[in-house]
Parts: C-alpha cells; sequence; structure tokens
C-alpha cells in the first residue's frame, strides 16, 4: 500500500506544472529495462514473426494482412517516442500509456481507437495485487500492444496466431482487438476467483485468530476490490464507445463479440460487488468476534470479583480486631473463618454454573 501511495506522489509531482502530453523528462515511472519490438504478421494462410524487430521495419512494413507489434517493456523513453511518432499516436496517449496505474478509457480516433487499462495479478507470497499497465492502439494498418516487460498476458493469443487455432487468423484486425481485450477481462474471472480463496481462508483466521493482523488483511483486500471495481467500472465506461466503434464498422458478428465481451464486465462486476459485500461481513464478524472476547473476559472477571466480594467481607470484618469479638479468642476461629469463606466462595461457584453464566 505504501508502494502504490509512493507511486501516485511520484506521478503528481512529474506531472505538476508541466504542459499536456509532455514527456520530456528522459525516463519512465517504470522498473523496464528495456523496450523491444516483436512484429507479428499473419494471414489465414501465411504467418511470420520478427522477434526482434528494428524501428526502420516500421516504415516498409506493407504486408497486406494483419500486423500485431508488441511493444514489450516501456523503460526507454527513446524508442517509445519514436514508435508513437511513426504509428501516429497522439503524445497525449502516449502520455497515458507511460502513466502507472492509469483509469482504463477507450478513445476513438478517425482511423482507429486507442485503450489503455490494467491487467491486475495477485503476488501468492506477498498477497500483493499488481496492477501492470497495458494499451492498445490501432491506426487502422497496424494494432500495437504496449506491455510491461514481464507481462506475459498477450502471449497466450500469440501462440493462438501461430498454431492457427480456433478462427482468430480468418478474422481482420478488429477481431485481434477483440481477442486482446476479452482476454484482459477474463483475466479478471482468474484474480477474482484467486480473491475468493483468500477471503475464504481469510474468514477462517477471522474465528480462529482475530486480532490487528487479520483486521489489517482485511482491509488490505478490501483496497484490492476496491481498485477492481473502479477499473470494472471503467470497462463499461468504455463499453459504449466500443458500441460506436463496432457499429461504425458495420460488423454484424463483432457486434454479437462485443456484446459478449459486455456480458463478462457485468459477471466480473457482480462477483466484485459480491465480495465486497463479503469483507464489509468480515469486518462485523472481526468486530463480533473481539466484542465476544471481550464479554468471556469481563465475564470471567465479574465472577472473580462476585466470588471475592463476601470473602474480602469477611476478612475485613475480622480483621478490625476488636476488644469484644468472641471468634478472636476462640482456638478453631481461624480454621472456621477459612471453612465459612470456602463454603461461601464454593456454593456461589455451584450458583453461577446453575445459571450457566460460565
Amino acid at each position: 500500500m505504501l508502494k502504490m501511495k509512493n507511486m501516485t506522489s511520484k506521478i503528481f509531482a512529474r506531472k505538476a506544472g508541466l504542459p499536456p502530453g509532455d514527456t520530456d523528462k528522459g525516463e519512465t515511472l517504470f522498473p523496464d529495462k528495456s523496450t523491444s519490438l516483436r512484429i507479428i504478421r499473419y494471414t489465414a494462410g501465411e504467418f511470420n514473426i520478427e522477434k526482434k524487430a528494428g524501428l526502420e521495419t516500421l516504415n516498409r512494413d506493407d504486408f497486406p494482412g494483419v500486423i500485431w507489434i508488441r511493444v514489450k517493456g516501456l523503460g526507454d523513453l527513446k524508442i517509445l517516442k519514436e514508435i508513437s511518432r511513426l504509428a501516429g499516436l497522439h503524445k497525449l496517449h502516449l502520455e497515458d500509456l507511460l502513466t502507472p496505474h492509469q483509469r482504463p478509457k477507450l478513445e476513438l480516433l478517425p482511423r482507429g481507437f486507442f485503450f489503455t487499462g490494467l491487467h491486475y495479478e495477485i503476488d501468492q507470497k506477498s498477497e500483493l495485487c499488481l496492477g501492470r499497465t497495458l494499451s492498445l492502439f490501432s491506426n487502422g494498418h497496424w494494432l500495437i500492444s504496449f506491455e510491461r516487460e514481464d507481462d506475459m498476458l498477450f502471449d497466450a493469443i500469440q501462440e493462438r496466431i501461430e498454431k492457427g487455432a480456433g478462427t482468430i487468423r480468418e478474422k481482420g484486425l478488429n477481431y485481434l482487438f477483440y481477442a486482446l481485450l476479452d482476454l484482459l477481462i477474463d483475466s479478471y474471472f482468474l484474480i477474482l476467483s484467486l480473491l475468493s480463496e483468500h477471503l475464504e481462508a481469510l474468514e477462517e483466521n477471522v474465528m480462529t485468530s482475530p486480532g490487528p493482523d487479520t483486521l489489517n488483511k482485511i482491509y488490505h483486500f478490501r483496497k484490492i476490490i476496491l481498485d477492481l471495481k473502479k477499473s470494472l467500472w471503467s470497462f463499461r465506461e468504455a463499453w459504449a464507445k466500443l458500441q460506436i466503434f463496432f457499429s461504425r464498422e458495420d460488423d454484424l458478428e463483432m457486434t454479437l463479440y462485443r456484446s459478449d465481451l459486455y456480458d463478462h464486465v457485468v459477471q466480473s462486476m457482480d462477483l466484485v460487488e459480491g465480495m465486497r459485500e463479503m469483507i464489509s461481513g468480515l469486518v462485523e464478524l472481526h468486530m463480533s468476534v473481539i466484542g465476544n472476547r471481550m464479554n468471556e473476559i469481563m465475564k470471567t472477571l465479574t465472577i472473580a470479583g462476585a466470588i471475592f466480594i463476601p470473602l474480602t467481607f469477611l476478612a475485613g470484618l475480622y480483621g478490625m480486631n476488636f476488644e469484644h469479638m468472641p471468634e478472636l479468642g476462640w482456638r478453631f476461629g481461624y480454621p472456621a473463618v477459612l471453612l465459612l469463606m470456602s463454603v461461601l466462595a464454593g456454593g456461589l461457584l455451584l450458583y453461577f454454573k446453575k445459571k450457566r453464566w460460565f
């Protein structure tokens, strides 16, 4: 959580006082060490890939089929700016794709679109939610994906294209855009499934070992769920523009795919809403368990106090040491008082037990 706050402060500190779209600081906020290009070209019967393509390739690419350019790593600002110039990407869009945790959005362009979103993953060891920036840009001829160096999400689509699995090789650029976007949305189902498992384990912890650590975990997962909810709401807003984009292409099949994509977004939002309510329930359950434990402690102390009240009275009574107190001179006075105290304590314990107070 502290890392996210520090990253946010860096973003605002960097943007303060700069003109819109300014990226002339010479560095990015991403830890990626480099930026490389992977160019994938395909038609129904042809496929080729350049795994270490140069920028000069972009200037002379007249392939008649689909061209997908995977930009891996967002660490080299110079290369990113040159790619943007060659592809016709506006400097404001370049600024968006270089902004960590950028709010997901879709912008329609005269000959294509620009989309930016977040791919979430959970680190199983640290239980931190990692939001990786993903951006897609099309100028009508190419589709460019800007990905973090360590993000392997789109590898599955590349593998399908290489093997010719399904119908993706028979479709055009818009279908590739849909496939990438659909995979991104589907990744939310995976993270929601993992979150569900974590929340079930957390529910057991609340019952068995409530305390500050458990409460911190609850609020940690609450923040993750709120971040996912914000991201999915933004996807829902982008869907309205997606309607316009696919209707503009006058493609009935893509309209059906668009509806399927919307269904996935709505399902994810329903799951997130259910988990948000579950988190609220865990907070209430935690407070209830803590309250019950405190009540048990107070009940034990109250019972102990109630037992010692008459014993304290007897001890105080015979501790006054007045001259005319017959029991003080009696040979069996001390054991008699101890016996009386024991009978009183035992009687009170039996009474409390009968009342089921403990």
